[in-house]
């Protein structure tokens, strides 16, 4: 999740990146993962996407570069389990077909101690599912008191002409040599702009908080097997009011189970 000042932003933030892409660390390799994963439910920035069930899966290669950062390359997509989005906001009928397809670019540098990143997401929503977007992305991630930190700023230049900001974070616990155990959380907010286009109310507010506990096992030293459970809550009351007079939840429990493959 918008035009002359957005391709001035867009070119700020792409400077680096493509300065840095003209050469690549010779020394590391680039690593290459995919993941496959079979939900309750999708929700997105407080809004119930699907509530029926959905497939989930990515692409991803990350290219070490010569000046030391990172450059993250993604496809990810979502695809409806059954033909029934339950009461989310995705049409019914599109049983076993792509709902989202988004493809990422982002570029980490690290300063001190912080990593920072910037890049570009561009969401796509396939099968009569909605009007696609591109946002551009901004974040510094941490470590302090045990656990990680990141604050993230999303511009919606494309459709929305507005801002999201999240500050999310994780705490993790090895249980043993090969299963680990990760709670996540992510506090989000959101401009007038951007919710009048997922709640159709025009206001800034704090759009959503959830909670997230990870079990992980290392099946074998490509092969990771996950479980998770989640707790999301759409937090401004009148964005809860707006998805309550819609007929749809502002309060979901999302379990996902799944493979993720690393090379």
């Amino acid at each position: 999740m918008r035009h002359l000042h957005a391709r001035l932003a867009l070119a700020l933030a792409s400077a680096p990146l493509l300065q840095s892409c003209l050469s690549v660390r010779a020394d590391e390799p680039a690593s290459v993962g995919a993941s496959v994963n079979v939900g309750t439910a999708y929700w997105f920035r407080g809004v119930p996407v699907n509530t029926g069930g959905v497939i989930q899966g990515d692409l991803a290669t990350t290219l070490p570069l010569a000046d030391g950062s990172l450059l993250d390359l993604s496809v990810w997509g979502n695809m409806a389990l059954t033909g029934d989005s339950g009461n989310g906001i995705e049409p019914d009928g599109n049983g076993l077909a792509f709902t989202e397809i988004d493809t990422v670019a982002v570029y980490t540098r690290s300063y001190d101690g912080y990593d920072v990143s910037v890049g570009i997401l561009s969401y796509n929503l396939p099968n009569g599912v909605g009007a696609s977007t591109t946002e551009l992305y901004s974040a510094a991630s941490f470590q302090a008191l045990g656990l990680s930190h990141a604050l993230s700023v999303y511009y919606d230049f494309d459709l929305l002409d507005g801002f999201y900001m999240a500050y999310s974070g994780g705490w993790g616990r090895t249980l043993d040599d090969k299963t680990a155990l990760d709670v996540a959380w992510n506090l989000g907010a959101m401009g007038g702009d951007q919710a009048r286009g997922y709640f159709g109310v025009d206001e800034n507010g704090l759009s959503d908080l959830s909670l997230s506990g990870t079990l992980s096992h290392a099946f074998d030293p490509a092969t990771t097997l996950s479980a998770t459970l989640a707790l999301i809550k759409t937090l401004d009351s009148d964005y809860a009011d707006a998805l309550d007079a819609a007929g749809r939840d502002d309060l979901g429990v999302v379990v996902m189970v799944g493979t993720a493959w690393s090379f």
